[in-house]
């Protein structure tokens, strides 16, 4: 970890617009990791960044390295209008971390039109699902190490899947299937109760039921 002094000499070097765009996404992410909130403002601006591996882990460092939630309604912006799917994932899985078991309105509705979104990449779809699923009644540890392990092994599947294409209509067709596998695991009941909570005010419980 870089100790205070040489990242507070480097944060004024970022304000002085002094930083090597390839040595940003490395400061970002050590402003992260030793939780240096004197360079929030400036982590949020990067949020606009041209470079969407800078937006990332501008999301990264703001949510689950820090968990500031205040910037909520940047973070349902980049998840509404940015044109990259994994700063759009990320937006996502990030709002679900910050507000988890909060059951915030204006963010679970933000969630549910992207879910909801058929022109949007199913991978942020899910995403967005998931996030949801975090809003409004997270798992235990022990079920998060389970999705994890089961996620990973459909994925090593479906990558061995693909490679078994003979041609580009066929890898297009099973990269379709793959994507639709992970829409069919939203479940639409617990969207649509959500859904109904947050415009008519219902409790958790029948969220849940």
């Amino acid at each position: 970890m870089i100790g205070d002094s040489p990242l507070r000499d480097k944060l004024t070097a970022l304000r002085k617009g002094a930083i090597p765009p390839e040595e940003l996404y490395g400061l970002v992410h050590a402003f992260g990791h030793a939780m240096y909130l004197e360079a929030e403002p400036d982590v949020v601006a990067l949020l606009d960044h041209s470079n969407e591996r800078i937006r990332c882990i501008a999301i990264r460092v703001l949510t689950f390295h820090w968990n500031i939630s205040r910037h909520w309604d940047r973070l349902i912006r980049l998840l509404r209008d940015d044109p990259d799917d994994e700063v759009k994932s990320f937006t996502a899985a990030g709002l679900g971390f910050v507000f988890q078991n909060a059951r915030d309105p204006i963010v679970s509705q933000a969630l549910i039109d992207k879910v909801r979104d058929r022109r949007e990449h199913p991978l942020v779809r899910e995403a967005a699902y998931s996030a949801l699923r975090e809003v409004w009644s997270p798992g235990s540890v022990d079920q998060d190490l389970s999705d994890i392990r089961a996620e990973i092994r459909r994925s090593k599947e479906w990558d061995n899947e693909l490679e078994t294409a003979g041609s580009r209509e066929e890898f297009q067709s099973k990269l379709w299937m793959w994507r639709q596998e992970k829409l069919l695991r939203i479940d639409w009941e617990f969207v649509e109760r959500v859904e109904r909570a947050i415009q008519g005010g219902s409790s958790e419980e029948e969220v849940k039921s």
